[in-house]
């Protein structure tokens, strides 16, 4: 069988150089004899690497045991267009690159890869998608050339040509702002400090593939090559503080409510009079502690938190109420 012989053909490779064994893939055609299914439904050499490159997935990064649960697939014929995006994809001149194996191959043939065939790799699936989303259609599919998985960057109709130069810039650019906001003593979110927040979620998926598989990512344009920096964990955290489910001030009381039949008591605070519902068991909210807010300036001074934005707004700790009978008598 086909599994069974790239198999042990991995065997002979050894596990550990698992990129090793993906480097015969170009070279199928005489390594493994071709199954007489596949002759009669004269399937490539291309259509053959692309089963051998499940197989040998299935040998290694599947639990000992389920390698038969993945079946190689025979893929549909490409079209002219396809062809063409593939063809240009392999011939451009900036690309990036995810090896696979320590070892530089020979270019051999290249054969094109599906979203599905590449998840078996260790974090190139969430890199792919980052990079999909931040390029668009100038990046290529996904080809399989020598011991590497490489995505060309294409000329497209719809998007203004970047330069393999300039992406690295804002990868550089992106990576500075990530760190200087994760170094303030209260981070703000990163919708505000950020030139480029799709750079910011492929920094985020090649942090995390190379963190946990030691993959990574490199642009590559005729002359040179870049890689693309790596972060730690903490410097993709969001805001500690969200204004959303979180406000930090000091409000004027402007409304009081009070709750019947075990109903909690209720403040209206700020210019645009915003809804509080306090705590209906805790003494410091009690009527006869909030009865008289209104009979003289007071202030609710600490945080107001919700759990979600359709939740109401709470006093939260250490909050308070501060009471300034001068200004009413300055008033008066």
């Amino acid at each position: 069988m086909l599994i069974q012989a790239t198999a042990r053909r991995a065997d002979r490779v050894g596990a550990k150089n698992y990129g090793g064994a993906c480097l015969m893939l170009t070279r199928i055609k005489a390594t493994v004899p071709m199954p007489r299914v596949a002759r009669r439904r004269k399937v490539t050499a291309c259509a053959l690497a692309r089963q051998c490159l499940l197989a040998v997935q299935a040998a290694y990064l599947l639990p000992l045991g389920r390698a038969a649960e993945l079946t190689p697939r025979t893929p549909l014929p490409t079209s002219a267009k396809e062809n063409t995006v593939i063809s240009d994809s392999l011939h451009a001149t900036e690309y990036f690159a995810i090896p696979l194996s320590s070892t530089v191959a020979p270019h051999g043939e290249a054969v094109p890869l599906s979203v599905d065939d590449i998840a078996g790799f260790p974090g190139v699936v969430q890199i792919y998608r980052a990079l999909r989303k931040a390029h668009g259609d100038q990046l290529g599919p996904p080809l399989l050339v020598g011991g590497e998985i490489r995505l060309g960057l294409c000329p497209s109709a719809d998007l203004a040509p970047r330069s393999a130069e300039a992406i690295h810039a804002s990868f550089i650019c992106t990576a500075q702002e990530l760190e200087r906001n994760a170094n303030r003593e209260q981070p703000l979110p990163l919708g505000k400090v950020l030139s480029d927040a799709a750079a910011a979620k492929v920094l985020d998926a090649v942090s995390t593939a190379t963190r946990k598989a030691g993959t990574q990512l490199f642009l590559r344009t005729e002359d040179s090559e870049f890689v693309v920096p790596t972060l730690a964990p903490e410097h993709f955290l969001e805001a500690r503080q969200d204004e959303q489910v979180q406000r930090t001030d000091t409000f004027q009381v402007v409304g009081l409510r009070r709750g019947w039949r075990c109903e909690p008591h209720g403040l209206w605070v700020g210019e645009n009079a915003l809804p509080v519902v306090l705590p209906a068991n805790d003494p410091r909210w009690a009527w006869e502690q909030i009865h008289d807010v209104l009979e003289q300036p007071t202030f609710l001074v600490g945080t107001l938190v919700r759990e979600s934005r359709s939740s109401p707004w709470m006093p939260g700790e250490p909050s308070r109420l501060e009471r300034q009978p001068q200004l009413a008598v300055a008033s008066s």
